[in-house]
């Protein structure tokens, strides 16, 4: 009785389930109750706001059978049906999908609403409504890269239940209000990447008042926050996450951040602090794994047999002043994957220990520092992925590497001897290579099959000798190749065409020989920079080289080029419009974030009359030199729109013809030089509108007339214009006095030299003097005297005939 009992008790409950499925399945939702009519209306009015440009709200609308609960981005809680959540996010890699518009206040009806996400919309710099303030249910509020603007609205420290406030990455600005300290909740605040200033150890302080048991995580890095961190800083126990990296904080680092038990990334980068930081400051911080302090002027004293009490994961004290010998409490940190000590003044050589304790490391940067040896068989630990060691004293040979290398810079040492055996031995799966400015010599030997994943080749400032080998076309993914001031040989390889991702070329400061390749212009369509200065290429400058149409900055100069300069130079788009370049010239996306502070992209170039090094901005360069060439014919009219192109150099040519008169339309020009040509006429008057002109040498043509007038032009030295026949300031020759009728002939038979006694009391004497010394060897020599007698015959003849001519 009791089991059949048991039996209709559980056939009756999975009676009432299939019921109560089947409802839920007409509904929708599966167990889910259709939303609040009064919450689907306000979202539906807060739609009608928005712009939608991909209809990703398609789901919104009032038909009546229409459950809010199913519409897009939104959660509704399961038993009540009130909206809990709102996850408006749009995609960050699509601008199409990103909302903009107004936010209508509707949201306030939603007043069970605890999370709300607008990440990655874009807001066009409005303000953060100030009645999100009001949805005092909110727990979640997340305006990541929504391109909102202004300051913070004091409203939001009236979110009493909020945890989580993240605004990272908009156009936020001002100071932040002390007011957020009243949200004694928050468990997470993120202000990263905006404009906010004002004193932050004040905003802090309010932190530590209200919220100092509950907040994790504290982002406030990529601002303009100053001042002092004071030892409050110390009350925020359950820190973490502590980043302030990239503001002007400045002073003493307070000793009782050693007090933040829980503390686990510690990122202070690129501040202002200085002075003194012991094993104190590091007492409780045993959960520590990333501690990033870069940048600053800290000073880091331990005693030498300092045990400390974390195991890093991550340590960058870039810039400290470490102690001169290499840190002997390095040998403690078995779980190191990242280390940087570059400019920390350690010197000596690196211990074998170190390398016997990096099983772990996968990046290593001790550049700039002062270390030496040879460090031939260090390097090849396996799961090394990046190391810089360049600008140090290093000697030998190149090292040995792992298999897992991917990044490597030896540049700036004193590496020695061939290159054969690095290059030849064992194939590599490197990405960029860097190792200039050493002592290396040979020839750059032909294996470069076992390199094909290379993108960066920089062997410049060594002496290398020999041809490019052919087997350098096997770099199809090569995006810089620099193998400038060497001592090359031969002609530029046809095989480099296959390299059709070039963006840098530098081969300056060689031997090279032959033409200029066509292929260039057909096969490395990506080239921004081409420079092939100080070689000794002849021929003419090929048409072809017209279809880069992306080329900044073209340096030919110091070669034997001949021929005209072409026409389709105006082709080159770069250097018409330039309000699309940026700094890099060569972007890399790192898979170790911004870790790798190193320009690959540094040149010389020649402007303005001298040779200045370009690093970071050689992005924002428009540059075109063709100077000490053989280059004749006129300058093209067509040059004259590159109007956005800063340095132009055609200088010690054979160029004829005038100056083009639309020469001013190339308003970008900083610097021009056309200097020992043969050009002729004058000096268009359209030049006085170069008004960023600040360097010009014309000297050494055929130029006449009047320097037209500007502030510009008037304000460069003399020599700019010597070698001319021009007048007016800032010359000293004056054009009025040019216009002066001439004296005539009769004028200078006038003999206006009589006024001069001087002058002919010294020429009577002279010709004394002169006529009997001349006149004592004839009568002395008898056949001299016979023969100058003929001599003087034929000079009176001619003299009569001229006088007969002319009188």
């Amino acid at each position: 009785m009791e089991r059949t009992m048991r039996a209709f008790f559980l056939l009756r409950l999975l009676t009432i389930a299939t019921i109560t499925t089947s409802i839920g399945s007409c509904n929708g939702n599966l167990g889910v109750p259709a939303c609040r009519e009064s919450e689907k209306q306000a979202l539906l009015i807060f739609k009608q706001d928005l712009t939608d440009p991909s209809n990703r709200l398609s789901t919104w609308v009032a038909e009546e059978d229409s459950n809010c609960c199913h519409w897009a981005g939104v959660v509704c809680d399961n038993s009540t049906g009130h909206i809990h959540e709102l996850h408006l996010d749009a995609d960050w890699d699509d601008s199409n999908s990103r909302f903009s518009g107004k936010m209508n206040p509707s949201l306030l009806n939603l007043t069970h609403l605890t999370h709300l996400h607008l990440r990655y919309n874009d807001f066009q710099g409005t303000q953060i409504p100030s009645f999100f303030g009001s949805l005092k249910s909110l727990t979640h509020l997340d305006l990541s890269q929504a391109s909102f603007g202004g300051m913070i609205p004091e409203s939001l420290s009236s979110l009493n239940y909020l945890e989580s406030l993240v605004l990272i990455g908009n156009d936020l600005g001002g100071k932040v209000p002390e007011s957020l300290g009243n949200l004694c909740n928050l468990i997470e605040l993120d202000l990263s990447a905006n404009n906010f200033n004002g004193n932050g150890s004040k905003f802090l302080e309010s932190l530590s008042a209200c919220s100092s048991h509950h907040i994790e995580s504290l982002r406030l890095n990529s601002n303009n926050f100053s001042g002092h961190l004071t030892a409050q800083i110390g009350n925020l126990t359950s820190l973490i996450v502590l980043d302030i990296g990239y503001n002007q904080f400045d002073g003493a680092l307070p000793e009782s951040i050693g007090q933040l038990k829980r503390l686990n990334q510690l990122v202070i980068h690129h501040n202002s602090f200085q002075g003194i930081v012991s094993e104190v400051h590091f007492t409780h911080l045993t959960r520590l794994e990333q501690f990033e302090a870069r940048g600053n002027s800290l000073t880091l004293e331990t005693p030498r047999d300092w045990i400390p009490p974390f195991q890093l994961r991550g340590m960058f004290l870039d810039y400290w002043h470490l102690a001169p010998e290499f840190p002997m409490w390095l040998q403690t940190q078995r779980q190191l994957d990242f280390l940087s000590l570059s400019n920390t003044g350690i010197s000596g050589t690196i211990p074998n220990w170190f390398w016997n304790s990096s099983s772990q490391l996968s990046y290593l940067n001790l550049s700039n520092n002062y270390l030496h040896g040879n460090i031939e068989n260090s390097i090849a630990v396996e799961g090394l992925e990046v190391v810089d060691l360049s600008s140090n004293h290093f000697h030998g040979s190149l090292p040995l590497l792992p298999s897992t290398m991917n990044i490597l810079d030896l540049s700036n040492s004193s590496f020695s001897g061939s290159v054969f055996h690095f290059f030849c031995d064992v194939p590599h799966k490197l990405s960029r290579l860097y190792i200039g400015n050493n002592l290396l010599t040979g020839k750059i030997p032909d294996c470069w099959m076992n390199w094909q994943e290379l993108e960066v080749l920089e062997l410049e400032n060594n002496n290398l000798s020999g041809n490019i080998p052919g087997s350098i076309g096997n770099l199809v993914y090569l995006r810089l190749l620099n193998l400038r001031n060497n001592h090359l040989s031969g002609e530029i390889p046809l095989s480099m065409q296959n390299s059709s991702d070039l963006v840098v070329i530098d081969l300056r400061g060689n031997a090279l020989v032959g033409s200029l390749p066509t292929w260039i212009g057909k096969f490395l369509l990506k080239l921004k920079i081409l420079n092939l200065r100080s070689n000794k290429l002849r021929g003419a400058i090929p048409d072809e080289l017209c279809n880069l149409t992306d080329l900044q900055i073209l340096d030919l100069a110091h070669n034997n080029l001949s021929g005209a300069i072409p026409r389709c130079f105006h082709n080159f788009s770069a250097m018409v419009d330039s309000s699309e370049l940026y700094g890099d010239v060569v972007p890399f996306e790192f898979a170790y974030g911004s870790i790798l502070q190193r320009y690959t992209d540094n040149m010389f170039l020649v402007t303005k009359g001298r040779e200045v090094e370009y690093g970071n901005i050689l992005g924002l360069v428009t540059s075109m030199d063709l100077s000490a060439n053989a280059i004749s014919g006129e300058i093209p009219e067509e040059l004259t729109s590159l109007i956005d192109l800063q340095n132009l150099n055609i200088s010690g040519n054979l160029l004829t013809g005038r100056i083009p008169s639309k020469i001013g339309n190339m308003g970008g020009l900083e610097s021009l030089d056309l200097s020992m040509n043969q050009i002729s006429g004058e000096i268009p008057s359209s030049m006085t509108r170069m008004t960023f002109l600040s360097h010009l040498n014309l000297s050494y043509n055929n130029l006449t007339g009047r320097i037209p007038e500007s502030t510009q032009l008037q304000s460069l030295d003399q020599s700019s214009f010597l070698g001319n026949e021009l007048c007016g300031p800032p010359l000293i020759k004056n054009c009025n006095a040019s216009k002066v009728i001439p004296p005539t002939v009769e004028q200078h038979r006038g003999y206006g030299l009589l006024k001069d006694e001087w002058f002919y009391l010294s020429l009577g004497l002279g010709f004394m003097v002169g006529f009997w010394s001349i006149l004592g060897s004839l009568l002395v020599n008898m056949p001299w005297s016979f023969a100058f007698s003929r001599f003087l015959n034929s000079i009176v003849l001619k003299l009569y005939d001229v006088i007969v001519e002319y009188v």
